[in-house]
Parts: C-alpha cells; sequence; structure tokens
C-alpha cells in the first residue's frame, strides 16, 4: 500500500494498472491514511508529490471529496484502490487492509 501510494508501484501483480484514489484535502481519514498506512504526514507527502509532480516522474493520486465517490470509482474500475473511513464500508468494495 506504501509503494502503491508513493507512486513506486504502478501495476498490481496481476498486470492490472493501478489507480490510486486519495480522499479529500483537509480530511481526518486522509491524514491518518498519510500517517499509518503511508508513514509520512499530509504535508511531507504533499511535498513528495510536488516535487515528482515537477519532475515528470509522478502523478499524484486522483482526489475523490467523498466516501461515497471513492467507493463509486474503485466499483466501477478494476485497477482502482482507495481509503475510506471504517464507517462507510459496503458490499461494493474488497476491504484489504485496516488502520488505526
Amino acid at each position: 500500500i506504501k509503494k502503491i501510494f508513493t507512486g513506486k508501484a504502478k501495476r498490481f501483480t496481476n498486470g492490472n494498472v493501478i489507480l490510486p484514489m486519495n480522499g479529500p484535502k483537509g480530511s481526518a481519514t486522509r491524514d491518518n491514511f498519510n500517517e499509518k498506512a503511508v508513514g509520512r504526514s499530509t504535508r511531507k507527502l504533499n511535498a513528495y508529490w510536488s516535487k515528482l509532480t515537477f519532475t515528470g516522474k509522478g502523478t499524484m493520486p486522483r482526489e475523490l471529496s467523498s466516501d461515497a465517490e471513492i467507493i463509486a470509482t474503485i466499483a466501477s474500475n478494476q485497477g482502482a484502490i482507495g481509503y475510506i473511513d471504517s464507517s462507510s464500508v459496503t458490499d461494493a468494495v474488497k476491504v484489504i487492509a485496516t488502520f488505526k
């Protein structure tokens, strides 16, 4: 997961292109995910992505506006992966990890 959200992993083991999805800026879920799963503060991760984007070495994960939009996007895109608050999980998505 860390490799996916830092742009170091581009494909799943089955060959599908990975389409990472970020939650909205300023959300507690996004900040918690960045700290626990990626190991960086949101501020540091944004600086990291700014550098990669500026140098043409990467594209920041797409930002979506809500858990419902993330669920809908993941459900309709085979390679999509994202994070949501545990209270928002539905049968439309598969949970692969949890972070507290």
